[in-house]
This record gives C-alpha cells, structure tokens and sequence, in this order.
C-alpha cells in the first residue's frame, strides 16, 4: 500500500473517530463548530472551547461545541459531508470550504500578540543564525526544507509563493521536502536539532516560542525579512486575514445574526478571549487575495485533481479565453454603435426632407434641455401635466359611473372602478414624486396617519434608492399607532436616514442591512441624542438599525451640528441629520442615537401617539362651520383652467349639482369677463398654472375689483404657491389635482353656504 492510500485511509479514521466521539447522545439544540487546531487536539479545546461557551451563554438555546481537527485534511473531509453549522479555520481552508461547499464569513478573528490586536499574518521563513551558508533565498537551493503542514496556510503556501516569487521551485529545488504533521512548534525544532536545513512557520510563533522559554530568538535568522510599522513580527512574505469563523451547512439567517452579534460583544478581557488568546472579532475582511493565491498556486479548490474538467479548462485558458471575449464584446459593440450611427443618419435624412418638422425637433430639444435644469423642476413638470391627465381620467369615470345607463351595467360599472383604483395609484405614486422635489415641508398640511402604514408606502418608495445587496426590511410592533405629521417632511427624515446607513456600508463590506422598527415604547427618563433634554412617558418609536461602519464618541457629539459632515468634499452637505433634527422636533418629537465602531447605528424617531382619526388640514380653516342652509341652485361658478377636457368635465360635474357655470380655458378672457360680470360671480375655481396669467396672478387683479370675491386654486404642482402663500393671499381654500369630487363639493357648499 502506497504512502497517498495510507494517508487517505488515515484522514477517514480520523474523521470516523471525531464524528463518533463528537455526535454521541446529543440534543436536537447542539451547534457544532469544525476548529482547526494547529497545536493539537486537546490544546485546540483548551483555547477555543471557551468561546463556544460563551456563544452558548448569548445564546442559551443552544450548546456550542469545539470539534478540533489537528489535520486539515480531516478538517476539510468532515466539513465537505456538511454535519458541522460552522466553521473556525484558516483562510486557505475557508476559501476551499467557501468555494466548493458554499461557506460564508461572519466574522475575522483579531488575534492578540505582546498584548495588541492584529487582523493579519504571514510566514516567516528562517533557519539557524549560525548557519553562515544560509542568508538569502538563493542560498536554499540544494537544501533540506521543512513546512507545518502541505495544507497550511501560513505554515506552507504563502512561503510557497514567495519562494516562487525568489525563483525557487520548493518541489524541486529542495534535496528534501518534508512536513511536520500541522505542528508549528515542531518546525522549529527540527531545525534547530538539525533535521532540516530551513523551515516555515506562521508569523509570531517564533516569538511565543521564545516568551515561554522554548527557545532563544537570536538563535535563528530570518530569510527575506520584510518591514511593516503596523505589524512589528518577524516576517518574509506578503500579509494575509487572520482565520475566518464561517458558517459550515445551511444556518438560518436568525441563528447567523445573532451568533455574529455574540462574536462581536466579546470583550478582551473575558475568558474566552484570553483563553482563546485574542483581542476580539471584527466585520469579515476581505478573503479575495487569499483566493489569487490559491488559484496561482493550484491549490484548495483549484487543485486539478478535484476540478471538473470545465474548471480545468478554465483555470487553464482563463487568460487567452477573457481576451478572446473582450475582442468578441468589442467587435459586437462596434457593430450596434454603427447600425445606430446607420439609423440616425437615415433619420436625419428625413427630417431635412420637411423644414418645419426638423425646426419643431429642435424647439423640443431646446425646451428639454430646459427643464433638466433641475430634478426638481422636471419631477414638478411631470407631476403638473400628469395630475392634469388624471383629472380628466378620474373625472369623467366618475361621471360615467354615476349615470343611470352605467349603473344598470355592472360590467361596465365594474371595468370602470378599476380605472379608479389605477388613477388612485398613479395619484400616489406622483405625490411621493412630489414628497422628494420640494425643499421643505408644510406644517399646516399635517395628516394622522397609521404608522404602519406610512412605514409601508415608505419601504416602497425607498427601496429602489438602496443597493440590491443590502438587505431592507420593516418590522412593524404596532399596527393600531397614529401619529400626526407632515407626511413630505417625514419621508425626508426617513430617506436622509436610510441613505445615511447605506452610505455607512460602503468600504466596510459593500452589503448589509438596514431595517425600520415601529413600537410604542414607555421611556422612563431618557435624554434626547440632539437637543440633550430629559424625557419620559409615551412616544411612538420609529427605528432604523444599520449594521455599518458605526461611529466614535466624538464624531456622535456633532453629528447633529449643521454642515458637519464625516463623507468626502462634495459627497454631502453635512444638513441631513441637522435637518432630521429640525423636523423631529418641529412635530414635538425627538432623537435617540446609539452607535459604535463596527458595531452599525440605531437612530429612533419619538413622536407623540395621537388618536385614530383620520383627519388632513388643509386650508380650510377660513371657510365657515356652517352647514348647507342655503340652497345653491343658480350659484354662479367661474371656473378657469387651460385644460379644456378639465373644464368641461368640472362643468358638467358642477351643473348636476345644480350650480351654474361659466367656464373659460384663457385666463386674459376670464379676467375680461369677470370684470363686466363681477356682481353675478359669486365663487372663482381657477388652475395656478396657466399661459398668460397664473392662479395667483388672476386672484390679485379679481380681488382688486371685488375684494370679498371667494377663490379657490387647484394644483397639478407649484415650487412657489403653499398654503402659507394662500393665507397671505386670503384665498378661501387650496385644493391639489387631481380634483377629488367629495373635496371639492365641500369647499363650495362651505363658501357659498356662508355667503
């Protein structure tokens, strides 16, 4: 039996033997956790196990156990049959885990060496200081050489790549090539006693070894020593991550969260940090380099005898195939780019075939180029000539649906209410348009609004604003909370917050999470993150938890300062949270702000709990509380609107209720006409954006000639005219298009009522 079966049939016993002594009368609730121990069995439960008891502390329901594997060999077999929920290895180990079993990082260890915390190591290649033949990599040629293990990490292959790098071929340049079973330390005693001419061990061992009195450092030499300020331990080769904890099979996402959010509160000075011998765990680092090397070295899982002959081929031409492809992509790019320079010059062709239309392209142009002056102003035009449409859309269903013939109908009755339910949608979907465009809020146009409901349209409305990476959810507490606010001003706190977390991932882990919580919650005294007064008693919480980069102490102390800003020149105005603070406690509310370096924010919204009544204001605190004692028949109504398909509807609309209307599309006309008829007029229903004369220039020169005239202005969009306008105007009410019948009907019946 050759020497390759004897050592597969060895890693099967082991593997046999661990499974046995590992799965033995064990509950439904046991984590098992694969450990790479690189001292040995026994030492490796003496250090890590520890830290399992502590994950079993955090997380009671469970028990975590250490199952050390001094072979990574039988390591790397026990995990591929997928009987272990995570993993605590090396990172070559954890790279083949990751790309051939589906292993995830949750964490990297920082490990603890003369008493400080490193996130990385390397190999140190050395030999004996009395070894005058031996004092650069060429001098190894010829010679003896030993390794910790062909699997290990830092105790082989990074040494392996750097003596590649020096042009040495350890396969061949070496008399021999041996390995020291995965110990460490019994690297370095073979070459002190002789028994090889070199070795390599993982960067600090020689130093523990020389603390604890095993050895004298001046005795050995280093061979390529490399300098690092930040890292002070002899060295030859390039820096890699410490050891990953990864997930081992599938682990459900709660379990992965909170075993993470263990990992993460473990202090330095606990026991399973000292016994562990680190400093603690930080955000998983970036494996990438440890997978080049592996892929260089044809190694882990791009060993090719575990490839499948694709990878094989792959890995083999990867370079010529990429290149191939890149000039294929190229050649078909070039060649769409001139079928559309083909078509355009068809096109310009025949536009120059007729003059005027080739001069109305250009004033489209010209007018389009205009109104991208500014995202506002663009989503204001949209929104304008949209609620227009929907007006008349939603208007004459309405009509239709009340005429007799459609009532008798229920098909028709039934297709026409589902053009509502679409115009309702579109009406939505424009006003959260609208939420964004505008530069402040309004607070007489405060609503009482179900909080989970809000939070729902919200998630909808800020979904596509965040990566598809992150992950975004809402976890709504209580479904029965109203509070009452300005729904564009709370939209903004909530995207400023939620773009703040996103931006809060970016260079830590490029993905993440934020989630928003609601909740009434009973503080008993508190103080306020941003205005620093005390609080107590009731507020309906609104949450959002990011698991980003965090922050320190002194950046948490001004970060509700105006224009302080942690992002690069030009990446932000430093008005955000400054501006959240603003409108939180505009509406009587205030902000909680607990954050930590690597360990994400919680920002908490407090507003006031209001009652479940569903009530907007609007402008109607001039009109009288009166009732409709006053019949309203031959009531006369100017309505003006440049849309002739709105007037008419609204006409018509009107006249049922036995009103009668004078209905005018030019707003010079309407003023022409009102000043010869002014007595006869006893309400004007105008539109604010009109050719010639706006809303609110046509109420001025009316109210100059009749000044008790009662006006009503309706809305697409405006960036000028709010509610505040309207009462410095002394306009009797200010309604938003599309025009609902019901709002309508109730601030005429109001005015005229109380004429």
């Amino acid at each position: 039996m050759n020497k390759t079966k004897i050592e597969r049939l060895t890693i099967h016993l082991n593997v046999l033997i661990v499974s046995l002594l590992s799965t033995p009368v064990v509950s439904a609730d046991e984590i098992k956790i694969a450990l790479r121990a690189h001292e040995g069995f026994q030492r490796g439960l003496d250090l890590w196990q520890p830290t399992a008891d502590y994950l079993t502390e955090q997380i009671p329901e469970h028990t975590f156990t250490m199952v050390p594997f001094d072979n990574i060999s039988a390591l790397n077999q026990a995990v591929s049959q997928k009987t272990f929920d995570f993993i605590l290895t090396n990172p070559s180990s954890f790279i083949k885990h990751k790309n051939l079993y589906g292993a995830q990082a949750l964490a990297t260890l920082l490990n603890k060496r003369q008493g400080k915390g490193y996130s990385k190591f390397g190999s140190v290649i050395f030999t004996r200081a009395d070894r005058d033949d031996i004092n650069e990599y060429k001098d190894l040629k010829g010679k003896s050489f030993i390794g910790v293990d062909e699997l290990a990490f830092g105790g082989w292959r990074v040494a392996w790549k750097e003596l590649l790098k020096n042009n040495i071929n350890p396969y061949k340049d070496f008399s021999i090539m041996s390995f020291a079973g995965g110990i460490q330390q019994n690297v370095v005693f073979a070459v002190q006693d002789g028994l090889a001419d070199a070795g390599v061990v993982r960067t600090d061992m020689l130093e523990r070894m020389h603390i604890t009195n095993k050895i004298k450092l001046e005795n050995y030499k280093v061979i390529g020593q490399k300098k690092n300020l930040e890292f002070p331990f002899l060295h030859s080769t390039t820096l890699y991550p410490e050891w990953a904890f990864a997930t081992g099979r599938d682990v459900s996402d709660q379990l992965k969260t909170r075993v993470v959010s263990a990992l993460f509160s473990i202090k330095a000075d606990s026991n399973a940090a000292i016994s562990g011998r680190y400093v603690g765990w930080i955000t998983p680092m970036d494996y990438s380099p440890v997978d080049e090397l592996l892929r260089e070295l044809h190694v882990g899982p791009y060993d090719v005898a575990i490839m499948g002959p694709f990878d094989r081929l792959k890995n083999q031409y990867a370079l010529p195939v990429s290149i191939i492809l890149i000039v294929f992509i190229t050649l078909l790019l070039l060649v769409f780019y001139m079928r559309v320079l083909v078509k355009r010059t068809r096109k310009a062709q025949q536009s120059l075939k007729d003059e005027l239309v080739s001069r109305e392209i250009l004033e489209r142009q010209l007018m389009h180029i205009q109104k991208m002056e500014s995202l506002g102003q663009l989503t204001g035009g949209i929104a304008h000539d949209f609620n227009n449409m929907l007006a008349s859309i939603l208007g004459y269903t309405e009509l239709s649906l009340n005429t007799e013939t459609i009532r008798k109908d229920e098909t028709i009755s039934k297709y026409l209410q589902q053009v509502l339910t679409a115009g309702d949608k579109a009406k939505l979907l424009i006003n959260q348009m609208l939420a964004f465009s505008r530069t402040e809020g309004d607070m007489d146009r405060t609503e009482t609004l179900q909080v989970s409901s809000l939070i729902d349209d919200t998630q909808k409305l800020l979904r596509p604003l965040l990566p598809s990476n992150i992950d975004f959810k809402i976890i709504n507490k209580g479904r029965n909370l109203y509070i009452k606010v300005n729904r564009v001003m709370l939209d903004q706190v909530l995207m400023n917050l939620c773009l703040n977390a996103k931006d809060a991932m970016t260079g830590v882990t490029g993905s993440g999470s934020i989630t928003i919580i609601t909740e009434l919650i009973d503080f008993d005294v508190t103080r306020c993150s941003s205005c620093y007064q005390d609080i107590s008693g009731s507020y309906v919480v609104i949450e959002v938890v990011d698991n980003g980069c965090g922050m320190d102490s002194v950046i948490k102390q001004r970060i509700f300062e105006p224009f302080f800003s942690t992002k690069d020149v030009g990446s932000g105005t430093g008005m955000g949270l400054s501006m959240v603070h603003g409108i939180v406690h505009e509406h009587g509310g205030h902000v909680l702000l607990e954050t930590a370096i690597n360990k994400g924010t919680q920002v908490k919204i407090l507003l006031p709990e209001t009652s479940g009544i569903h009530k907007t204001q609007h402008l109607h605190k001039k009109l009288a509380d009166t009732t409709n004692t006053t019949p309203t028949a031959k009531k006369h109504i100017l309505i003006l609107d440049d849309e002739v398909s709105i007037t008419t509807y609204l006409t018509e609309m009107l006249r049922r209720e036995g009103y009668q209307i004078t209905a005018i599309n030019n707003s010079f006309e309407a003023l022409e006409f009102f000043e010869k008829n002014y007595k006869k007029i006893d309400l004007v229903v105008t539109d604010q954006t009109m050719p010639g004369l706006t809303g609110i220039e046509l109420s001025l020169k009316m109210q100059a000639i009749k000044s008790d005239i009662a006006i009503i202005i309706c809305t697409g969009y405006s960036e000028y005219l709010n509610t505040s306008v309207a009462n410095d105007m002394n306009l009797t009410a200010l309604l938003d298009k599309p025009i609902e019948k019901a709002k309508l009907l109730e601030a005429i019946e109001s005015v005229l009522s109380a004429k």
